[in-house]
């Protein structure tokens, strides 16, 4: 145990006034005996995001860096090796879009994921646009497309007997 010392008291170690790091082995093995609090290292705070542990003094979600502050995908999934939004929901993929309680927002609003009419997240509109200066096309007749609206398409089904 990094920094843990010795209680001839107790006859265990001890890191300050707490029990050893052991119990925070994967997420806080380093004792910081000024402060007497375990850290994953001397100048890393224990991991405290789900999924994560402490690797080589670093906070990482499987082998890969922490999810930990990523406002897309702030979930660790240590079995896949990925940062998500949630257990169940993948990371926010629209430029700007924030994860909040486990789903995707365009600031205060709806996501703009799978929003062929405004795809584009304005952030500080809450709103979805096509492009970051077009506002969003006429859901339902028009698609955002190259940063265009562009009509959609109708087939016209017709019998010829």
């Amino acid at each position: 145990m990094y920094g843990a010392a010795y209680n001839e008291t107790t006859h265990s170690c001890q890191c300050g006034l707490l029990d050893t790091c052991l119990s925070s082995w994967n997420t806080a093995p380093f004792c910081d005996t000024q402060s007497g609090i375990c850290m994953c290292s001397s100048n890393v705070s224990a991991c405290t995001n789900p999924g994560e542990s402490c690797i080589g003094g670093k906070c990482v979600c499987g082998n890969r860096s922490s999810c930990d502050g990523n406002p897309a995908a702030p979930y660790c999934d240590p079995e896949n090796l990925v940062c998500k939004c949630s257990k169940t929901r993948d990371a926010c993929l629209n430029a700007g879009e924030t994860c909040k309680d486990g789903d995707c927002y365009c600031g205060a609003g709806e996501s703009c994921e799978n929003n062929s009419a405004a795809p584009y997240c304005n952030v500080n509109q809450s709103n979805c646009y096509c492009t970051e200066q077009r506002e969003a096309c006429n859901a339902g007749s028009e698609n955002c497309i190259d940063g265009l609206c562009k009509n959609i398409g109708k087939l016209i089904f017709y019998n010829s007997h």
